[in-house]
């Protein structure tokens, strides 16, 4: 019934994001490249913009009841949908699903993160990292960028 509801929530919360997938979400296939980020221990996958919806959903509700008490002065990510998003496919080693979601604050009229990680020290909750198992409906590795 929790996943259920999980699903529920998350198709709820797609009618919200849909309009932003095109310009400020940007799917990356499995031969793309990761750079800053350790993914040694996974293999990859091509998400689908259903993978990235799920996850998202997962990503913000977990964002939204956490942040707070993550971040180097205890604010909350509250304007979570504005942020710029990264998204790759991995696979654990029991065969997961994993979505791996960069997300950052500007992309100051660029196309850059279009085709390149993007990877700063520094910026505060402006850089934060997730990982979303599909399989298990779990956020983990929650890691936001430290001040600046």
């Amino acid at each position: 019934m929790k996943k259920f509801l999980l699903i529920l929530t998350g198709f709820i919360l797609f009618n919200n994001v849909t309009g932003q997938v095109s310009n400020r979400i940007n799917i990356f296939n499995k031969d793309s490249g990761i750079t800053g980020f350790s993914i040694d221990d996974y293999d990859r996958f091509n998400p689908t913009e259903n993978d990235f919806l799920i996850a998202d959903s997962l990503a913000k509700i977990y964002i939204i009841q956490n942040s707070g008490k993550l971040t180097h002065d205890n604010s909350s990510i509250d304007n979570y949908n504005d942020y710029y998003k990264q998204v790759y496919g991995l696979i654990n080693k029991n065969g997961d699903k994993i979505i791996f979601l960069n997300c950052f604050c500007s992309a100051e009229n660029n196309d850059f993160w279009k085709n390149k990680t993007v990877s700063v020290k520094g910026g505060g909750k402006c850089y934060f990292s997730i990982k979303i198992n599909l399989t298990e409906f779990k956020t983990f590795d929650f890691w936001i960028n430290a001040s600046e």
